[in-house]
């Protein structure tokens, strides 16, 4: 996947500390925090550049 694209972005909530660990292992950087609208949970934008 990452050899065909140059950017990746995902959401993970942000009280899901062992994902957010994860993906900052693999280079994913958190770019932005907002509320999901549907669960009123903190979420976390996170981004991955090539």
């Amino acid at each position: 996947m990452k050899l065909k694209h140059d950017k990746l972005q995902l959401s993970v909530y942000e009280k899901n500390e062992a994902a957010i660990s994860f993906y900052q292992n693999r280079g994913f950087k958190l770019v932005k925090k907002e509320i999901d609208q549907e669960t009123s949970a903190a979420d976390c934008l996170m981004e991955w550049d090539a």
